[in-house]
């Protein structure tokens, strides 16, 4: 599972746009914090490039992209990438790597990103909750 905490704004009194939340793929790893900061021509959320995440525990790489859809919703994506170490079978004393890769997809309804606020004060903000948890979808490869 995918935790995450956070929040997805923009910045008010212009067209920048914030997404800060963490990540947290196992109670016993600590948080992977992301931030983007990108900026639109109206007061929506807008699309964010995949991005990569920092404060990620050693040996890991974990990025996100926010998709945002023609009808307002959005798509939040979290990428992780990692090498485990696992037992050869048949051998008690054999180890191997295996690269693997995991993608967590978060829909966020139209009704979680809201405008808020009028005229030049007007800017999207999430109001989905603030705590949040999506299956992951792995995939293993040999190192």
């Amino acid at each position: 599972m995918c935790y995450t905490r956070g929040k997805i704004s923009n910045a008010g009194f212009s067209t920048h746009k914030s997404y800060r939340f963490n990540v947290t793929y196992s109670p016993s790893l600590p948080p992977a914090a992301c931030f983007a900061l990108g900026t639109t021509l109206d007061e929506e959320l807008s699309t964010i490039q995949e991005t990569r995440c920092t404060e990620t525990p050693e040996g890991e790489v974990v990025s996100f992209k926010w998709t945002r859809k023609p009808d307002g919703s959005g798509v939040l994506s979290v990428y992780r990438s990692t090498t485990i170490s696992v037992g050869v079978e048949g051998d008690p004393d054999g180890v191997r790597s295996v690269s693997v890769s995991e993608e967590a997809t978060h829909v966020v309804p139209v009704d979680q990103t809201q405008v808020v606020g009028q005229g030049e004060f007007a800017h999207a903000v999430y109001e989905g909750p603030e705590d949040f948890s999506v299956p992951v979808h792995r995939v293993e490869g040999s190192s």
